[in-house]
């Protein structure tokens, strides 16, 4: 292969190799795989004929890899989940790192040109690759992604900094139908809620908002809430921009709020139960310090910390020397209370309760708040799949006598003692990664030695992540009601469910304050029962059932409207879920 003649590297060419080993070129997924990697690797071949092999020139990593990933969607394989993102919104968008941690920066860079694919089409990518100057020179980066945009077959007016600002609000709305900007439409893709904060106030100083990147904060459980910012840097204004996501999704409404000041955000703890505060900088080239505070009336007595409102799908049957761990967010002036635990069986798991470093290397257990914590159950059943609902293998373990403070984030952390089912274990559950991820793992043994992680995906559901069942229960010390451990459900509910428009899979939560035999079905816009979901007594709680979008027969269903009806008891209610393809 040669490049024209007098052109820069005018020698050099590039071959494309590929070892398919391990995928199965037999087997359907290992086709998509092999496919995806065809289509990524092609791409990174448009684009150095576009810009090294004739002009010498590199599009930046991010952009490139970016492309390349959104190439694989363009030719219709399976795009990368972007778990990672969920807890690093705070980065500089175009930064790109070695090690483990690249894994971020691919999940990062696919989401934001997925993004761009999903607004513009295919259109964009052609014409962000071959973008040129006003005197033909070809460019890269954020220069070519503004010449792009007005050179579309169908011209948009808007640029960069408010496409930071929409696939900011999009991570955090992801429904189109609040607004088409702000959301997408790739299954893999789910929705941020950020550092979840419960009813606490927060108070900070001195943070620094990245380059493109989005402080995410999310409350729920209180009332009244206010924001206060402040940016020393007068041009701040310029460039970042704040947003209240109200309630799951802005199904209340999304407001701009306005900075260097404090601002009240109405209807929250009466119109709705929660809300995300996003910080968005559009600046390419600045990152902008600012302090903040968050303050709100927060209920009395004791509160749960739970990262999870599933029951358990399985374990994970690791080493012996591994550990299971959950960090937990700080809470001033409050003391733990308890712990709660789903096992797996009868028998015991032994443990501690640290400070949270919050850093993964050399570990995130800081100094011992409790270094012998021993979790027991003596249930005399091992409930096999499918598994009973609630999970009876739920343990509490009362620490109110330890006086532990939970002012500071805290880690609960167990030991994987042996191999199961000689020892106990910790249950998971898959959840979709909406949230930081407070689950940790250690390896004892791993390809690159000892270390913690902080991510364990599910390679069976695209975009979910295994999470530890551990929860925690804190009070304030001198605030009513402080002998009350668990929260439970004092009314029966039917949540909406989410996401709605959906396309497979959607969830439904719904809670019963008292023991009842519980029917939850799903009926076509005509009243004719498409699938029975739940049937069955259940005890007082919260649960979240998934409805994978087929009838009773296993038949996928069609696109449209359908109702969902609880009964319980004397309770009856029906709410209306879109199903979009």
């Amino acid at each position: 292969f040669t490049v024209a003649s007098g052109a820069t590297n005018s020698n050099e060419m590039e071959m494309f190799y590929m070892d398919t080993h391990p995928a199965d070129a037999l087997s359907e997924d290992g086709l998509l795989d092999i496919g995806a990697t065809l289509a990524h690797e092609f791409q990174h071949m448009i684009e150095d004929g576009n810009h090294y092999l004739v002009n010498g020139l590199d599009q930046e990593t991010f952009f490139d890899e970016g492309c390349s990933e959104t190439a694989s969607v363009v030719c219709g394989y399976p795009g990368r989940s972007s778990n990672y993102y969920a807890g690093e919104t705070n980065r500089n968008l175009v930064s790109w790192r070695d090690g483990d941690a690249v894994l971020g920066d691919y999940e990062r860079a696919f989401r934001f040109m997925l993004y761009m694919y999903e607004q513009f089409g295919s259109d964009f990518l052609t014409k962000f690759i071959s973008a040129k100057n006003t005197v033909g020179n070809p460019q890269v980066g954020f220069s070519a992604f503004n010449i792009a945009l007005p050179n579309l077959d169908n011209p948009t007016a808007r640029r960069q900094k408010d496409i930071i600002w929409d696939w900011h609000l999009a991570s955090a709305v992801d429904d189109k139908t609040v607004d088409p900007k702000w959301g997408f439409d790739d299954n893999a893709i789910r929705r941020i809620k950020g550092e979840e904060f419960g009813p606490q106030s927060v108070n900070v100083t001195a943070d620094t908002i990245q380059s493109c990147g989005a402080i995410f904060m999310n409350f729920s459980g209180g009332s009244d809430i206010a924001l206060t910012t402040s940016f020393p840097n007068q041009y701040a204004s310029n460039f970042v921009k704040i947003y209240a996501v109200k309630g799951s999704g802005g199904s209340s409404g999304v407001e701009e709020l306005a900075a260097n000041q404090t601002v009240n955000i109405a209807g929250y703890g009466t119109d709705y139960d929660e809300v995300t505060i996003i910080m968005s900088n559009s600046s390419t080239t600045s990152k902008w310090v600012v302090d903040y505070s968050v303050t709100g009336e927060q209920p009395t007595g004791p509160q749960e910390l739970a990262y999870d409102s599933v029951e358990p799908s399985g374990l994970l049957n690791l080493q012996a020397g591994d550990k299971a761990a959950v960090w937990f967010n700080a809470y001033p002036g409050a003391q733990l209370d308890s712990i709660k635990v789903a096992l797996r069986q009868p028998g015991s798991v032994n443990g501690g309760i640290y400070k949270y470093t919050e850093v993964l290397d050399p570990t995130p257990l800081g100094d011992a708040l409790l270094e012998n914590l021993t979790v027991t159950s003596t249930i005399d059943q091992k409930p096999s799949t499918p598994y009973p609902v609630p999970w009876p293998n739920w343990v509490t373990v009362d620490l109110t006598a330890n006086n532990i403070d939970a002012s500071s984030k805290f880690v609960v952390s167990f030991d994987y003692e042996g191999t199961y089912p000689d020892q106990n274990r910790i249950m998971i559950a898959s959840v979709p990664a909406e949230a930081p991820y407070h689950t940790l793992h250690y390896y004892q043994e791993s390809s690159s030695g000892a270390k913690w992680i902080n991510y364990l995906g599910d390679s069976d559901t695209d975009g979910n992540l295994f999470i530890y069942l551990i929860r925690a229960y804190i009070s304030f010390p001198g605030a009513s009601g402080t002998e009350v451990i668990e929260l439970l459900p004092n009314s029966f509910a039917l949540n909406q469910n989410y996401p709605n428009p959906f396309n497979p899979t959607t969830n439904i939560t719904y809670s019963i304050p008292e023991r009842s035999n519980v029917q939850l079905t799903v009926y076509d816009i005509l009243g004719k029962e498409v699938a029975n979901l739940i049937n069955e007594e259940m005890s007082s709680g919260t649960y979240k059932t998934t409805w994978n979008g087929k009838d009773s027969f296993g038949n996928q269903v069609s696109s449209g409207v359908y109702f969902y009806s609880i009964r319980a008891g004397n309770f009856v209610q029906t709410n209306k879920m879109i199903m979009l393809k």
